[in-house]
């Protein structure tokens, strides 16, 4: 075999000397990994979070209307994961941020809402119409809006609570208010935090935005259970929200209607018709009363205490044919 190098051989060696060494990556050395960065791996470790969430407006719809009396939309807008301090310098002043404790779980979560969701409610609890002028140059709540926060805290703890129940037992603990974003010292700028954003909006107008953090370290002791899912109760969970949603259809107004009548006659006889000209006609013995056009019962015809009325005989079956 011929030792010496070709042409090609030689510019092939070259070719590899003049490679960058950083283009090598050492597998033995250890890597920092960013927990912040997106990864879909992650995701998917929290994705019991997501129908968690899920449960929570369910329940969150109902306990608002009953405490403000109007049709609330509590919606999901994502589930995100950042860094502290990247989330701390997206909130204005004021901000209702609230530190909580979620027993058994070890940190301090946020539940936090933009002060226009705040003023909203204020408005909306104490009767107005909920279109408020936002104050912008507010700086602190006021103790009324302070105490219409905790009423609202003391509802998303009955409803979140609920929707863990089929994963964990959670028992929440109150531990503070800030207004102000650089006051909230709970955790480190660099901390990974998992951001539940939701949106609520009022019937006639207004609403605002909430969120909940959880700090990564609070769930990764439960990572296990996240990612193997939970028990959807979805039955159980929805019966309140239906309940509600029938009451309010039955108090919807509805036409109803009947014909007493048909009397078939030629286009002469029409043409030829005059003021005074009387049209003989038979009333049936059961006639039809309708809503929207949908048969609804069957019903005699006649007076009641003076006035021209109909007596209800018997409701008609959905599978009954249409008359």
């Amino acid at each position: 075999m011929d030792p010496t190098l070709n042409q090609d051989e030689l510019d092939s060696l070259l070719n590899a000397e003049g490679t960058k060494a950083a283009d090598y990556i050492d597998p033995t050395v250890p890597r920092q990994y960013d927990l912040a960065n997106h990864d879909k791996n992650i995701y998917n470790r929290i994705s019991t979070l997501g129908l968690i969430n899920e449960k929570f407006t369910r329940n969150l719809r109902v306990s608002l209307y009953n405490i403000l009396r109007k049709s609330v939309e509590v919606s999901i807008q994502s589930l995100d994961i950042c860094k502290f301090e990247e989330y701390s310098n997206s909130l204005a002043v004021p901000t209702s941020i609230n530190m909580i404790k979620m027993h058994p779980l070890k940190g301090t979560a946020l539940f936090v809402a933009d002060s226009g969701l705040v003023f909203t409610v204020v408005e909306n609890f104490f009767g107005g119409e909920g279109k408020v002028q936002h104050k912008t140059d507010a700086k602190e709540f006021t103790p009324t809006e302070h105490r219409i926060i905790k009423l609202m805290l003391d509802i998303f703890f009955k409803d979140l609570q609920e929707a863990w129940s089929s994963l964990l037992d959670i028992q929440f603990d109150y531990k503070g208010m800030e207004s102000n974003p650089s006051m909230v010292n709970v955790f480190n700028l660099s901390e990974v935090i998992i951001i539940s954003r939701f949106r609520i909006e009022l019937e006639g107008g207004g609403g605002g935005d909430f969120q909940i953090c959880l700090p990564y370290s609070m769930i990764e002791p439960i990572r296990e259970l996240l990612s193997s899912g939970m028990k959807v109760e979805k039955d159980v969970s929805d019966e309140k929200w239906v309940q509600t949603i029938r009451e309010e259809m039955l108090k919807a107004d509805v036409e109803l209607t009947c014909m007493l009548t048909q009397k078939k006659i030629t286009l002469k006889e029409v043409m030829r018709f005059k003021a005074g000209d009387i049209i003989q006609i038979e009333i049936p013995e059961e006639i039809i009363l309708k809503v929207r056009d949908v048969p609804i019962f069957t019903g005699n015809f006649g007076t009641f205490e003076g006035k021209y009325s109909v007596k209800i005989v018997d409701k008609i079956k959905k599978n009954a044919a249409k008359r």
